[in-house]
């Protein structure tokens, strides 16, 4: 068992209370998509129509559905941030642990830079520039659908990071020392 999950353990996906009720919304809200597709018998339309397709205006929709999504989630971020500073007046210590804010802020800088920003001008000009040039489709249409997967899975993979283990806490810019990795004689040969 070791050797499928590595250093995995529980204690992995011990977290505070904030970041359990995101982790559980957010399955639950995936449980309720594919189950709103299944009810509408939609998964081979997905597969054939969208998530297949080489047409850069459909990868477009694509890149905006993600965009929104990830808003979403660095808006939340933007809100939590925003509650622990008002709370944390006084002798109250807020919601939040010192060490979870900075998760916090990490993840809400890297997901609206990366995941929104950079994601809004490759949207649009999956949307526009086919249109301004006149041409029907974009040069190496294959290679703008893997762009758009391989943006799509890295948002996915950011988010999976909320439920297991820790996101950075170095914020977005990643800057030593609080970039840097410290190593405890107690974590084994490296």
């Amino acid at each position: 068992m070791d050797d499928l999950v590595g250093k995995l353990t529980w204690d992995a996906f011990q977290h505070e209370w904030t970041q359990n009720i995101a982790v559980v919304s957010m399955v639950l809200g995936g449980i309720a998509v594919a189950a709103l597709l299944t009810y509408l018998k939609r998964w081979k339309w997905l597969w054939n129509e969208w998530l297949t397709s080489v047409d850069p205006k459909r990868i477009g929709i694509m890149y905006m559905i993600v965009i929104i999504l990830m808003f979403t989630k660095g808006f939340a971020d933007a809100l939590l941030m925003r509650m622990q500073q008002a709370t944390a007046v006084g002798d109250s210590l807020g919601l939040l642990s010192a060490e979870h804010f900075q998760e916090i802020f990490s993840a809400h800088g890297t997901t609206m830079i990366f995941f929104v920003g950079m994601g809004v001008v490759f949207g649009l000009a999956n949307l526009i520039v086919p249109l301004q040039i006149g041409a029907r489709d974009v040069a190496y249409p294959f290679l703008n659908a893997l762009g758009f997967w391989l943006f799509a899975v890295a948002g996915t993979l950011s988010l999976i990071s909320l439920g297991v283990g820790r996101f950075s806490t170095a914020g977005w810019l990643a800057y030593p020392p609080l970039s840097s990795i410290e190593y405890s004689p107690g974590e084994g040969g490296r």
